[in-house]
């Protein structure tokens, strides 16, 4: 393997991919300042009809508005250039994804196209623009007073804030944006130099480090663990590689035809969305259970059977893919916990539920028999004659009494179940 730090790359494919809130008004307003429903060409529906299995299709790759996930699209071609640590990343915005979930949750993506200049070598210059525009304030827009983030929510997102302390999903959109990468080199590429590739731009470290000698470089037993479990291949000029924060492809050839493009623009990108989206889901789900009052298992059951897709596409390269991805986003282990945690509460619930109707029950059969209700109308008589009352006035007294024993008895079972378990 020669020095690949100079190797020029022929073309790619950068997106960031976020998360941000969104509300009932959110599409009508997004389409009224631009965006519109994003249509596949009619071409293109026999083709994924064979190519995704049907769960996936009718969440993505359906036109308008069939989709069970709304896409809404908008081209922009808009350069600018971002300010960081004494270098200028210059970059063109050429697309924004806006993709609406259920539940008010909203995901964006960005493609982005790195300007190269002569200064310094290529790979450097698109490590540098990856380090920066994943991070959502490290870099500032020239002209501008805006970090990253919020020119993204003003120019893109129609100022619905993604980062605050009363913004819900902010909790689960960890500390940088998810990356998607696919880079096309010149040359042809042997393994070792896929291999180092894969960790230098899937690490976002310098070009180099994965052959450096440098106490900070991977060790070797870290490289291949990486490559056993997160990388995978199947034809001799391209490896991927599927981390937590990032999705990389490398290779020659890979992005030369409109098909070979469309392919690892859309199709793959499709996959790696999807199972970010339930990735985060997961997460939301498992940090919102506080307490033990609800019981969530219809709530989660819905979702597994919606999205929860472990195959999706007919074609032996997306689904092991998306197999990859699975496990790069440990999607597995997240539902069997969540499961089992929901489950557990659902039966504390289900306990609780049922206690409480046993207490009920018992007391209206108490008071249903006649020799536990004459005590009470005779008190009523009493009453009545004693106080000189009218007669509805003491059954009044008498309902009132009976109903703020039902009531306590209801909201306090521990204290009183005993007491009333002899006429269960």
């Amino acid at each position: 393997m020669e020095n690949y730090t100079k190797i020029k790359i022929k073309n790619h494919i950068l997106k960031i991919v976020g998360v941000f809130p969104i509300n009932s008004e959110f599409e009508q307003k997004a389409i009224f300042s631009g965006y519109e429903i994003h249509q596949f060409a009619p071409t293109s529906l026999p083709f994924y009809k064979d190519y995704f299995y049907k769960g996936f299709r009718n969440l993505y790759t359906l036109n308008g508005e069939n989709n069970k996930v709304r896409r809404l699209t908008k081209k922009t071609e808009q350069g600018l250039t971002l300010l960081a640590e004494n270098k200028e990343i210059k970059i063109s915005i050429n697309q924004v994804d806006l993709f609406l979930f259920p539940d008010s949750f909203g995901m964006f993506t960005l493609d982005l196209k790195v300007e190269f200049n002569e200064q310094s070598s290529q790979l450097a210059q698109f490590s540098d623009a990856c380090f920066v525009v994943r991070e959502f304030e490290r870099g500032l827009i020239q002209g501008t007073d805006l970090n990253w983030n919020a020119f993204i929510v003003k120019e893109y997102l129609l100022d619905q804030i993604n980062r605050a302390k009363e913004v819900e999903l902010d909790e689960y959109s960890g500390t940088k944006f998810k990356l998607y990468i696919t880079c096309e080199f010149e040359e042809d590429l042997d393994l070792e130099t896929q291999n180092a590739l894969l960790y230098d731009i899937g690490c976002i470290a310098q070009p180099g480090t994965a052959i450096s000698k440098d106490a900070n470089a991977p060790s070797e037993e870290y490289k291949k663990q990486l490559a056993e479990n997160y990388q995978f291949s199947a034809f001799r000029n391209w490896r991927g590689i599927a981390l937590l924060d990032s999705f990389v492809i490398v290779g020659n050839n890979i992005l030369t035809s409109e098909f070979q493009f469309i392919t690892f623009k859309e199709n793959y990108f499709l996959i790696y969305l999807h199972n970010l989206y339930v990735k985060y889901n997961l997460f939301k789900m498992n940090t919102g259970i506080s307490d033990f009052k609800t019981d969530l298992r219809p709530d989660l059951r819905d979702f597994l059977n919606v999205y929860n897709l472990s195959f999706i596409s007919y074609n032996f390269l997306p689904a092991m893919i998306n197999t990859k991805l699975r496990v790069a986003l440990d999607v597995e282990n997240e539902v069997v916990a969540l499961t089992k945690r929901i489950q557990e509460i659902g039966e504390v619930v289900e306990e609780r539920s049922q206690e409480k109707t046993n207490i009920l029950l018992g007391l209206v059969s108490f008071l249903a028999s006649f020799s536990a209700i004459e005590p009470f109308l005779g008190y009523a008589v009493t009453v009545q004659e004693f106080f000189n009352l009218p007669s509805y006035v003491a059954y009044i007294i008498l309902i009132g009494g009976g109903s703020a024993i039902i009531s306590f008895i209801f909201f306090m079972p521990e204290k009183i179940k005993n007491y009333f378990s002899q006429w269960i």
